[in-house]
């Protein structure tokens, strides 16, 4: 693939609306669990798309629940959506491309104890810099902050790699998040994170479509809050 196609794909991002994207080498993921990495399901994987979307910003200033998750499922469906386009548009062109669920956790790992998806987006998402992980697993970016929906496409096609020089933005000395947690799921050390316990508490399965009802963590984040201007908070303050 090259340098014109690369400039396709990004027009086609811009039009879709994408605030961030980015390429990953399929070697780069080798830290990841077997059976998590491109190779895994493609063996002709040589790199993969990462790209997202912001979050609705006034969500997080809301009293009720329901617009979060409102936003969250119909920007969920957009992702995959964007990502089967995408594929069609390069097998069009003669490439082998894949899409990747935008919710994770399909796959229990027993390795890490922890349900996972067939690629780990947020992994995905540092490993083509568009941020780093916090204390609460959420990616973070400088611009975007906390809010960003992520999405991929594995191709069997050669890109070249996004430079990565993000540095890590969770303070150190930040608990927030771990305060905030009301199953104190978060401790701080990633890998000591409990998933079960977040995620029995943050999802409501009785109804047709999976609710969530607790995001405490990424409201609580700094990082929430980056691009909300003054007037917005004002405004979501009296009419929410």
């Amino acid at each position: 693939m090259d340098h014109l196609k690369w400039a396709v794909i990004q027009h086609f991002f811009q039009e879709h609306s994408i605030d961030v994207y980015g390429v990953v080498n399929a070697e780069a993921f080798i830290n990841e669990p077997k059976g998590h990495r491109p190779t895994d399901f493609l063996e002709s994987a040589k790199a993969v798309i990462v790209f997202g979307r912001e979050h609705l910003k006034s969500t997080l200033i809301c009293n009720e629940n329901e617009p979060y998750a409102l936003v969250r499922n119909s920007l969920t469906k957009a992702i995959n959506d964007i990502s089967i386009e995408l594929c069609y548009m390069l097998e069009a062109e003669g490439v082998i491309a894949l899409p990747i669920h935008a919710v994770g956790g399909s796959k229990y790992d027993d390795e890490t104890q922890k349900s996972r998806g067939m690629l780990s987006l947020k992994y995905a998402a540092v490993l083509a810099g568009l941020g780093c992980i916090g204390k609460n697993t959420l990616v973070i970016h400088p611009k975007h902050g906390n809010l960003l929906w992520f999405g991929a496409v594995v191709i069997n096609s050669a890109l070249e790699a996004s430079p990565v020089t993000m540095k890590q933005l969770c303070p150190t000395h930040c608990k927030l998040c771990i305060e905030a947690c009301p199953v104190g799921a978060i401790a701080g050390d990633l890998k000591l994170f409990n998933q079960i316990s977040c995620w029995n508490h943050a999802f409501d399965k009785s109804g047709t479509e999976l609710e969530i009802t607790c995001f405490e963590c990424r409201k609580v984040c700094p990082f929430s809050h980056l691009s909300i201007t003054t007037d917005l908070l004002k405004v979501g303050k009296n009419s929410c």
